[in-house]
């Protein structure tokens, strides 16, 4: 949801190397949050079938930041 609110910007993205390893990337972001299917769901569909995206490239995790 953060990715389609546009107070929240995607700052950077981690992943897991080892159980207690993580490695956080902040290049390279306009390769991330592309949807598989290559349309961008809305809030109220992904509200309504309360399913996250499938995407092309998948870290571990995203970091977002909130505007003020």
């Amino acid at each position: 949801m953060a990715s389609l609110d546009p107070d929240y910007k995607l700052v950077a993205v981690y992943q897991r190397k080892t159980d207690e390893l993580y490695r956080i990337f902040d290049n390279s972001l306009a390769d991330y949050l592309i949807p598989k299917n290559g349309k961008q769901p809305t809030k109220e569909q992904l509200s309504q079938t309360m399913r996250g995206v499938a995407y092309t490239n998948s870290p571990t995790g995203y970091i977002f930041e909130k505007s003020c």
